[in-house]
Protein backbone atom coordinates (compact mmCIF):
# COMPACT_ATOMS: atom_id res chain seq x y z
CA UNK A 1 0.00 0.00 0.00
CA UNK A 2 1.32 3.28 -0.63
CA UNK A 3 -0.75 6.75 0.24
CA UNK A 4 -1.19 9.49 3.09
CA UNK A 5 -3.34 8.22 6.16
CA UNK A 6 -4.61 11.63 8.06
CA UNK A 7 -5.83 9.91 11.38
CA UNK A 8 -6.11 6.44 13.02
CA UNK A 9 -8.35 5.55 15.69
CA UNK A 10 -7.79 2.65 17.16
CA UNK A 11 -9.22 0.68 21.16
CA UNK A 12 -9.24 -2.40 22.54
CA UNK A 13 -7.94 -4.82 20.52
CA UNK A 14 -7.14 -8.41 21.20
CA UNK A 15 -3.73 -8.47 18.51
CA UNK A 16 -1.86 -5.83 17.48
CA UNK A 17 -4.15 -2.62 16.61
CA UNK A 18 -2.28 -1.39 13.40
CA UNK A 19 0.14 -3.80 11.08
CA UNK A 20 1.60 -2.80 8.08
CA UNK A 21 3.61 -4.74 5.70
CA UNK A 22 5.24 -3.97 2.46
CA UNK A 23 4.01 -0.47 2.30
CA UNK A 24 5.21 3.00 1.82
CA UNK A 25 2.79 5.00 4.19
CA UNK A 26 2.54 8.67 5.92
CA UNK A 27 0.29 8.66 8.79
CA UNK A 28 -0.57 11.94 10.43
CA UNK A 29 -1.94 11.31 13.38
CA UNK A 30 -2.08 7.53 15.39
CA UNK A 31 -4.23 7.17 18.81
CA UNK A 32 -4.26 3.59 20.29
CA UNK A 33 -5.54 2.63 23.54
CA UNK A 34 -5.69 -1.15 24.37
CA UNK A 35 -3.60 -3.45 22.59
CA UNK A 36 -3.71 -7.07 23.74
CA UNK A 37 0.03 -7.18 21.10
CA UNK A 38 1.32 -4.28 19.41
CA UNK A 39 0.25 -0.78 19.48
CA UNK A 40 2.05 -0.32 15.82
CA UNK A 41 3.74 -3.35 13.92
CA UNK A 42 5.38 -2.08 10.62
CA UNK A 43 8.24 -4.51 8.74
CA UNK A 44 9.57 -4.43 5.15
CA UNK A 45 8.61 -0.55 4.01
CA UNK A 46 8.79 3.14 4.30
CA UNK A 47 7.07 4.98 6.99
CA UNK A 48 6.56 7.97 8.76
CA UNK A 49 4.02 8.61 11.72
CA UNK A 50 4.15 12.42 12.44
CA UNK A 51 2.37 12.51 15.72
CA UNK A 52 1.55 9.10 17.61
CA UNK A 53 0.11 8.49 21.26
CA UNK A 54 -0.10 5.34 22.32
CA UNK A 55 -1.21 3.87 25.39
CA UNK A 56 -1.60 0.27 27.49
CA UNK A 57 0.12 -1.51 24.40
CA UNK A 58 0.61 -5.09 26.43
CA UNK A 59 3.95 -5.80 23.95
CA UNK A 60 5.21 -3.18 22.23
CA UNK A 61 4.21 0.50 21.76
CA UNK A 62 6.01 0.65 17.88
CA UNK A 63 7.93 -2.11 16.43
CA UNK A 64 9.63 -1.85 13.40
CA UNK A 65 10.78 -4.93 11.62
CA UNK A 66 12.40 -6.33 8.22
CA UNK A 67 14.68 -3.86 6.32
CA UNK A 68 11.64 -1.06 7.42
CA UNK A 69 12.33 2.60 7.64
CA UNK A 70 10.32 4.76 10.35
CA UNK A 71 10.52 8.46 10.74
CA UNK A 72 8.58 9.33 13.78
CA UNK A 73 7.72 13.21 14.62
CA UNK A 74 6.52 13.37 18.80
CA UNK A 75 5.34 10.12 20.53
CA UNK A 76 3.80 9.71 23.80
CA UNK A 77 4.05 6.26 24.92
CA UNK A 78 2.02 5.31 28.39
CA UNK A 79 1.79 2.12 30.19
CA UNK A 80 3.45 -0.69 27.36
CA UNK A 81 6.39 -3.00 27.98
CA UNK A 82 8.53 -1.78 25.43
CA UNK A 83 8.80 1.36 24.00
CA UNK A 84 10.26 0.93 20.38
CA UNK A 85 11.88 -1.68 19.17
CA UNK A 86 13.91 -2.22 16.17
CA UNK A 87 15.08 -5.11 14.95
CA UNK A 88 16.09 -7.02 11.30
CA UNK A 89 17.97 -4.84 9.68
CA UNK A 90 15.24 -1.79 10.47
CA UNK A 91 15.81 1.98 11.44
CA UNK A 92 13.91 4.22 13.28
CA UNK A 93 14.80 8.03 13.60
CA UNK A 94 12.79 10.01 16.18
CA UNK A 95 12.21 13.85 17.04
CA UNK A 96 10.49 13.83 20.36
CA UNK A 97 9.48 10.81 22.85
CA UNK A 98 7.57 10.61 26.65
CA UNK A 99 7.57 7.49 28.17
CA UNK A 100 5.28 7.14 31.14
CA UNK A 101 5.33 3.96 32.64
CA UNK A 102 7.57 1.62 30.25
CA UNK A 103 9.40 -1.10 31.25
CA UNK A 104 12.04 -0.48 27.92
CA UNK A 105 12.10 2.32 26.28
CA UNK A 106 13.81 1.46 23.54
CA UNK A 107 15.27 -1.61 22.30
CA UNK A 108 17.50 -2.67 19.15
CA UNK A 109 18.21 -6.40 18.16
CA UNK A 110 18.59 -8.79 15.50
CA UNK A 111 15.77 -11.72 15.84
CA UNK A 112 15.83 -13.45 11.64
CA UNK A 113 19.39 -14.76 11.13
CA UNK A 114 18.75 -13.48 7.37
CA UNK A 115 18.63 -9.78 8.72
CA UNK A 116 20.91 -8.01 10.66
CA UNK A 117 20.70 -6.18 14.02
CA UNK A 118 18.19 -2.63 14.59
CA UNK A 119 18.79 1.12 15.06
CA UNK A 120 17.28 3.87 16.85
CA UNK A 121 18.27 7.44 16.56
CA UNK A 122 16.72 10.01 19.05
CA UNK A 123 16.78 13.50 19.30
CA UNK A 124 14.78 14.20 23.10
CA UNK A 125 13.57 11.81 25.40
CA UNK A 126 12.62 11.33 29.04
CA UNK A 127 13.91 7.63 29.17
CA UNK A 128 16.44 6.64 31.96
CA UNK A 129 19.68 4.28 30.91
CA UNK A 130 18.66 1.02 32.65
CA UNK A 131 15.33 1.69 30.04
CA UNK A 132 17.31 0.90 26.75
CA UNK A 133 18.60 -2.12 25.75
CA UNK A 134 20.96 -2.86 22.62
CA UNK A 135 22.17 -5.87 21.48
CA UNK A 136 24.93 -7.15 19.78
CA UNK A 137 24.89 -5.55 15.70
CA UNK A 138 23.02 -2.46 16.63
CA UNK A 139 22.72 0.76 17.66
CA UNK A 140 20.62 3.46 19.64
CA UNK A 141 22.06 6.98 19.72
CA UNK A 142 20.66 10.15 20.68
CA UNK A 143 21.93 12.84 18.37
CA UNK A 144 22.00 16.21 20.44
Amino acid sequence: MIGTIDTINISNTSRDAFDADFSNLIINEIKIVNAGNDCVDLSSGDYSIKYANLFNCRDKAISVGEKSQLILGSTKISESNIGLASKDSSFISVDNVKAISVVTCFSAYNKKQEFWGGKISIKKHNCKPDQIIVEKASLIEVIL
